[in-house]
């Protein structure tokens, strides 16, 4: 028998927003592919923390060079799949983020 924590203490907020994806698999930089629902909760419904790697590109300069920031510690706060013209389905989701770098 042991404690298992049931839940997650946020200290801080620093960004939220929303994810949206065409269809519900991502490939895997390894080979494969893999359901979203899978890489962001655990199998009992809870959220999985995260890191969200963001890359800026400019075009507007033409030199090709970009930019990244990691959101860390990233939760999922809901989800949401919609279909729309035909079979095409997005996958939603609303996270919170604790730090920017």
């Amino acid at each position: 028998m042991g404690l298992y924590p049931d839940g997650y203490a946020v200290n801080a907020i620093d960004i939220d927003g929303s994810l949206t994806f065409a269809g519900n698999v991502v490939r895997l930089p390894t080979g494969g592919t893999r359901d979203l629902d899978e890489l962001l909760f655990e199998d009992d419904g809870a959220p999985k923390v995260f890191d969200i790697t963001v890359v800026h590109e400019n075009p507007e300069e033409g030199d090709g060079e970009t930019s990244t920031e990691t959101i860390e510690n990233s939760i999922v706060t809901t989800s949401d799949f919609s279909a729309s013209e035909g079979d095409t389905t997005e996958s939603s989701y609303e996270f919170m983020a604790q730090r920017i770098n």
